[in-house]
């Protein structure tokens, strides 16, 4: 039996998980512990779409910055609980007062999965609870490595014999990934969902923040922190409170 999910749920959850080493989280967390360090005002940090707490629990460990983590799958945050203070919520209307926190970061191209007339609605939201001079921190996948990509058909089989299936293919009109997945469990249940992930030529994305009241302090293709180049294949951005 197949049962159609929204994409961000049970699928997403046990599809990416198996394929996040400790090597890469580790990698990840001293990244954003540095910056976490450098923000230039006090007050906690938002992780902003935290899922199940994988940057929450180290990055508490390691800052002495007050962490809060928000998403809005029930079950992603049953597993983030023990890692530190989360709360389910919407990213348009974060439960939160103005000028709250010190810095939001958002990894994985959390930011990116909503229709375009979402987009310049979200950043001001992030701005909203920003401190004055407060940081934005995101990653996503550079305009250009999404355009060389052709279509992908991912099928992979876990340790627990559910198998799962990703098919997904760039819409370059809409500057869009489209894609459909699937995890199948060896008793024969199906879950199914589909997923749109959107892509920004830089300039979009500095054009979209100042509207929203930030400006971009830096853009860079990975978190060696190198300059952004036709070859990379991550994009980290970050963008200010003015």
């Amino acid at each position: 039996m197949t049962a159609t999910t929204p994409f961000f749920g049970e699928v997403y959850l046990r599809t990416t998980r198996p394929y996040l080493s400790a090597v890469q989280t580790e990698r990840e967390c001293a990244y954003l512990r540095q910056a976490l360090n450098a923000l230039p005002v006090g007050g906690p940090v938002l992780d902003l779409g935290c899922g199940h707490g994988r940057h929450l629990g180290p990055l508490g460990k390691q800052t002495s910055r007050r962490l809060i983590g928000i998403d809005g799958d029930q079950l992603s945050l049953q597993e983030a609980r023990p890692q530190g203070a989360v709360a389910r919520g919407d990213f348009f209307a974060l439960p939160f007062r103005d000028e709250h926190f010190a810095g939001v970061f958002a990894w994985y191209s959390a930011l990116f999965t909503f229709d375009d007339s979402a987009q310049l609605p979200l950043f001001r939201e992030i701005a909203r609870v920003l401190k004055p001079s407060g940081r934005l921190l995101f990653q996503h996948v550079p305009l250009l490595h999404a355009q060389q990509r052709g279509p992908a058909l991912h099928v992979d089989t876990f340790a627990d014999g559910c198998r799962v299936s990703d098919q997904v293919h760039y819409d370059s009109v809409r500057m869009r990934d489209i894609g459909v997945r699937s995890l199948a469990e060896p008793s024969g249940r199906v879950l199914k969902a589909t997923y749109e992930i959107r892509y920004y030529a830089e300039a979009e994305l500095e054009e979209l923040l100042t509207r929203a009241g930030m400006r971009v302090l830096f853009v860079q293709g990975g978190s060696d922190k190198g300059a952004l180049s036709q070859q990379s294949v991550e994009l980290i951005v970050g963008a200010e409170r003015e």
